[in-house]
C-alpha cells in the first residue's frame, strides 16, 4: 500500500529547528577547522579563539573561509542524500525531503563565499596563478561545481520544471550528485598539491565523508532501481 501523498506547499523550510540545525553544522566547522592545532594535532580552544577575535585578520579570513567551505559542503551533501534515502525508506525519509531546499540553499551560499574568497584573495584575481599552480583541476573542478549547483537551485521551482519538462528537469538535478563528487575532488586535490602542506583538519574528514556517502547512496538507489512511491527523487 502506497503512502498517501503530503502536501509540501505549507510548510515553511527555514523553521527555528531548521535555522539552529544550519548554525550547529557551521559552528562544527568552524571548531574542527579553525581549532585545529597541528602542533598538537587536537583542537586548541586558544587558537580557537584567536581565529575568532580575528589576532591576524589573514589568517582568521582563510580558516573561517574554510570552514565555510566544509559546512557548505556538509548541507549541501545533507541536501542530496535525502532524496535516495527516501528512495531506500521512504516510510522515514519523505517528510524530510522538503529540508532539501533550505540545506542546498544555505549550502550553496556558503560555497559562494568561499570561491569569492578563494578567488579574490588567496589567487590575488590573477589568471597566471591558476595556470602555473599544480592545484588547477581541484581548482576548476570546484567552479564547474558551482556551476552545476547553481543551476539546480534556479531550476527548483515547479515554475521552472514545468519550462524545462520533468524529464529534462530530472536529468539536470541528477547532474548535482557529479557536483558534489567535484567539490570532494576539488578539496581533495588542493589539500594534496598546496605547497605549503594540508589545508584542513584531519577532523574535517567527516564533512568529506558526507559528500562520499550521499554519493553512494545514489549509485545504489541506481544499481537497485528501486521505484519511487510519489516521485523521482
Amino acid at each position: 500500500m502506497a503512502k498517501p501523498e503530503k502536501d509540501y506547499k505549507g510548510l515553511k523550510p527555514f523553521t527555528p529547528k531548521v535555522l539552529l540545525f544550519i548554525t550547529l553544522v557551521i559552528a562544527v566547522a568552524v571548531l574542527v577547522q579553525s581549532g585545529y592545532d597541528s602542533g598538537t594535532q587536537s583542537i586548541s580552544l586558544d587558537k580557537l579563539g584567536k581565529v575568532l577575535s580575528f589576532h591576524r585578520i589573514t589568517y582568521s579570513l582563510q580558516e573561517l573561509d574554510l570552514a565555510a567551505f566544509l559546512s557548505g559542503l556538509s548541507l549541501i551533501s545533507y541536501a542530496f542524500v535525502l532524496g535516495p534515502l527516501a528512495r531506500m525508506f521512504p516510510y522515514k525519509f519523505d517528510d524530510a525531503l522538503y529540508l532539501r531546499r533550505p540545506f542546498g540553499v544555505v549550502g550553496f551560499w556558503l560555497l559562494l563565499l568561499h570561491s569569492l574568497y578563494y578567488s579574490l584573495f588567496m589567487y590575488n584575481v590573477s589568471g597566471s596563478v591558476l595556470f602555473s599552480d599544480p592545484s588547477m583541476l581541484g581548482t576548476l573542478l570546484g567552479l564547474i561545481a558551482l556551476v552545476i549547483l547553481y543551476l539546480s537551485g534556479i531550476t527548483s521551482s515547479e515554475r521552472a520544471m514545468t519550462k524545462v519538462g520533468f524529464y529534462g528537469w530530472k536529468k539536470l538535478h541528477r547532474t548535482g550528485y557529479l557536483g558534489l563528487a567535484f567539490l570532494v575532488l576539488n578539496i581533495l586535490l588542493i589539500n594534496k598539491y598546496n605547497i605549503t602542506g594540508p589545508i584542513v583538519s584531519p577532523f574535517s574528514a567527516i564533512f568529506l565523508s558526507l559528500g562520499t556517502f550521499a554519493i553512494f547512496m545514489r549509485i545504489i538507489v541506481w544499481l537497485v532501481k528501486k521505484p519511487p512511491l510519489l516521485e523521482d527523487y
